[in-house]
C-alpha cells in the first residue's frame, strides 16, 4: 500500500469551510497546554463528533416517480373476509392475551376441548 501526496489527495476532496472551522478548532484544542487533560478529552471529544457529523456525505436521494393509474379500469374488489361465528371461549380468551400471542390462540383452544376441559 502507497501513501498518496498531500497535495494529490487535495485534489480529490477539498475540505468545506464548516469542515476547515473544527479542524482548526481541534488542532489549536491539543496544541493548548493551559487546559486539564480531562476537560481537553470532553472538548476533544465533543469537537471530534461535531467533524464526523459535517464530514458525513448525506444518502443518495431515491428517485421516486409516481405513476398515473388509469381511472376506467376500477380496481378489483377484494373478497369479502367471511367472519366466521366464534366460540365465546376463544373470544374471550382473545381479548384477555396480548396480540403478538394470538396465533397460538386456535391450537390450544383446540388442545383444551380435545382433553374435555370445561371453563367456568
Amino acid at each position: 500500500m502507497t501513501l498518496i501526496p498531500p497535495d494529490l489527495l487535495a485534489a480529490y476532496r477539498r475540505p468545506k469551510e464548516p469542515e476547515r472551522d473544527l479542524e482548526q478548532n481541534i488542532l489549536s484544542l491539543l496544541d493548548e497546554s493551559k487546559l486539564p487533560n480531562d476537560q481537553r478529552a470532553k472538548l476533544l471529544s465533543q469537537l471530534i463528533m461535531r467533524y464526523q457529523k459535517v464530514t458525513r456525505e448525506p444518502a443518495e436521494l431515491i428517485p421516486v416517480s409516481i405513476a398515473n393509474q388509469s381511472l376506467t379500469n376500477p380496481p378489483e374488489e377484494l373478497p369479502a373476509k367471511q367472519v366466521e361465528d366464534e366460540d365465546h371461549i376463544m373470544r374471550d380468551i382473545r381479548y384477555a392475551v396480548p396480540r403478538t400471542f394470538e396465533k397460538y390462540i386456535p391450537a390450544i383452544v383446540e388442545k383444551l376441548k380435545t382433553r374435555l376441559y370445561h371453563w367456568n
